[in-house]
């Protein structure tokens, strides 16, 4: 007797195809399959319809693996995700199967990574309000009740800590926990208070794994003996077996929305996989975003507040330097107010330490003929190339999007002017060299994606802070979030007002989320902090906002101007990218897609224009923007409107559902 399947594929398609077994198998178990020339992997998803008969010969299943099968959670996921996010259902099963061993590899024996609550001793008690949030999370784990909680509590609060006892209740239930932490670059120092917590370090999982380690993971998840894993966003399509709760820290970053391949957002993910493992969800962040804060105010969301940091830490004193006043002494190669410089100089005196943050990377954003005003720019990119003086024998000109990276030179391309070629702006490494001749006996350490390049660089700047080898930390967004250094007494905030210039509807939220988290850095111990806000705009509300330490304020407001502007949560978006060889040749697709778009009440169609960055990696971009009333699905319309349009294939269409970005 013969079975038939239809089975999934990890390719860019939503077809299922049907496959002979010659004994029964679960649905959602792994299979590996002849496909063409070539055996690939599969789930099955379903029992081939008995009334299905086809004319061609249906090929047998070569082998199943010996794994659980696919949880009908994860199968729900993908097949929720894909329609969603206007992607295949095989694109989705792809980060599903991401760790899949070949056929016949040997697992490792011996598991490890599993907590058994009768051996963690709790550091300390839990203050009240800690108490009655981990106790609500507990009780819906206990139930097995779907439920998000928005646990909003100050920098310095013990949000993780409220976690660590929730997830202890998942265990005791026999249950897996994923946490999602936003970049693993902001793992070391989590993981090494999981340890002091625990006992054990947790299952990990992020791109920069070894293929060994990845293996043994992804087969410690399935078989559900990973017990708590923590993972960067892609964790979140893991095969779990039964999950219990689903923790996503620093809820409000921007690095949770993935740019490439299928643009989802895994805190809005995490939301619908809870739905179908019935768990629990805890969006944890001092500075929630905007959706989620208005979920909660809404009831959509169970709010968890946590208003007092823990112990003797107190809310820093904010000092707002307006740069704008002559006594500031900043320009001319000057970037660092006579205020500020006062101040680090007598933090370093009381020995303690300070944190200057410029999210900039390099030494200056921009290199300018002063003969005749060129700017040197990026040949592939519509981008200035940013000059480096990382190497020891020679400076780089780089472009941030490309990669792109050349020999700095003096001399003018453009009018054949000799030497006249000048670095404009500060980058983390100029404001390094400022420092360094203003503060000549200080410790001083710079952090950024150029000088942090391995795990063992963040264990390296960690020790120095703990044993006060370093007096003063310059540091970009690296050092925003999740650092917890009881010295650290002071926190500069160089250029408070980039930001605020971004051409983009959340430039104002995201700018307060940045330097909220960065001004958290101080007064975690028990001296007092106290946070610098350089900035040219101090009436600003993102700067009142952060002066009064008045969020709730802040974001009444911006919601107000959202909900007036008809802009999200209040509405749906959708992003719609046009890239081609020729900047002529994007015109007239998109001058074809305007022509052909639908005409329907509540959806609107702005554009195209060109992307903020039209040139990327050789290629032009245009961008159209769709928006609708929150109660209208914008999937449907787009299906509608591209179908009804041939596109050649040097033509690519990039969809993003939700944007956050909009380069």
């Amino acid at each position: 007797m013969h079975f038939r399947y239809d089975i999934l594929l990890p390719l860019p398609q939503d077809q299922l195809y049907t496959y002979l077994s010659d004994h029964p198998l679960e649905i959602g178990t792994l299979v590996d399959v002849p496909f063409g020339k070539r055996n690939v992997p599969g789930v099955i998803w379903n029992e081939t319809d008995p009334n299905y008969h086809p004319e061609f010969q249906i090929k047998p299943i070569n082998q199943a693996w010996d794994l659980p099968p696919l949880s009908n959670a994860t199968r729900k996921l993908i097949d929720w995700s894909a329609p969603y996010y206007m992607t295949p259902r095989g694109n989705c099963l792809k980060m599903t199967l991401t760790g899949l061993p070949d056929v016949g590899y040997a697992p490792r024996k011996k598991y490890g990574n599993f907590i058994d609550p009768k051996d963690c001793p709790r550091d300390f008690p839990l203050t009240p309000d800690q108490t009655i949030a981990a106790e609500s999370i507990q009780t819906a784990i206990r139930s097995n009740t779907y439920k998000t909680f928005l646990l909003d509590g100050v920098t310095g609060s013990g949000k993780t800590e409220v976690y660590y006892e929730a997830l202890l209740e998942a265990i005791r239930q026999e249950r897996q926990v994923l946490i999602l932490l936003p970049e693993i670059t902001l793992t070391q120092q989590w993981l090494d208070r999981f340890k002091h917590r625990f006992g054990v370090l947790p299952a990990r999982w992020h791109s920069s794994l070894k293929q060994t380690e990845r293996l043994h993971t992804w087969q410690q998840i399935i078989n559900g003996h990973a017990s708590v894993v923590v993972g960067a966003r892609s964790a979140l399509f893991l095969p779990f077996k039964r999950l219990g709760l689903i923790v996503v820290d620093e809820e409000h970053d921007g690095s949770y929305k993935q740019d490439e391949g299928v643009h989802y957002h895994a805190r809005d993910l995490a939301v619908v996989r809870a739905r179908f493992e019935s768990c629990p969800l805890v969006l944890a962040s001092a500075t929630p975003s905007i959706e989620s804060y208005h979920n909660a105010n809404e009831g959509k969301y169970a709010l968890l507040t946590l208003s007092e940091r823990f112990g003797s830490a107190g809310t820093p004193t904010a000092h707002v330097i307006d740069l704008r006043q002559k006594t500031e002494q900043v320009g001319r190669g000057h970037y660092v107010s006579t205020s500020l410089i006062k101040a680090v100089h007598e933090t370093v005196k009381r020995n303690e330490q300070a944190i200057l943050f410029l999210n900039r990377r390099g030494f200056a954003p921009l290199t300018l003929c002063t003969e005749c005003g060129h700017k040197v720019a990026c040949p592939d990119c519509s981008a200035h190339m940013v000059h480096h003086r990382t190497h020891a024998s020679y400076a780089t000109l780089q472009c941030h999007h490309c990669g792109l990276s050349i020999k700095a030179h003096s001399d003018c391309h453009d009018c054949g002017s000799v030497g006249t070629l000048s670095e404009w702006g500060v980058g983390i490494d100029r404001l390094t060299d400022e420092i360094k001749q203003k503060c000549p006996d200080a410790r001083i350490m710079t952090v950024s994606s150029d000088h942090i390049t391995h795990e063992t660089h963040l264990e390296e700047l960690y020790h120095a802070l703990n044993n006060h080898t370093v007096d003063i930390v310059i540091g970009t967004q690296l050092m925003a979030k999740g650092h917890d250094f009881s010295n650290v007494t002071l926190v500069g905030i160089v250029d408070a007002d980039s930001g605020l210039m971004a051409q983009d509807v959340r430039a104002a939220e995201h700018t307060y989320q940045l330097l909220h988290q960065v001004a958290g850095r101080c007064g975690r111990g028990d001296k007092p902090g106290h946070v610098y806000i350089q900035t040219f705009a101090p009436h600003h509300p993102v700067i009142q906002a952060l002066k009064t330490f008045d969020r709730d304020t802040f974001l009444y407001l911006e919601l107000h101007n959202r909900e007036t502007g008809h802009l999200p949560p209040f509405s749906r978006q959708a992003g719609l990218v046009i890239t081609a060889d020729t900047e002529d040749l994007v015109k007239q697709v998109c001058g074809h897609l305007l022509q052909t778009a639908p005409q329907k009440p509540d959806v609107m169609v702005f554009g195209p224009a060109p992307a903020p960055l039209m040139k990327l990696r050789g290629k032009y971009r245009y961008r159209f923007l769709i928006q609708s009333s929150k109660q209208t699905l914008l999937q449907p319309y787009l299906h509608t409107w591209l179908n009804a349009v041939n596109i050649p294939r040097n033509i690519k269409l990039t969809l993003d559902i939700d944007p956050i970005s909009f380069y």
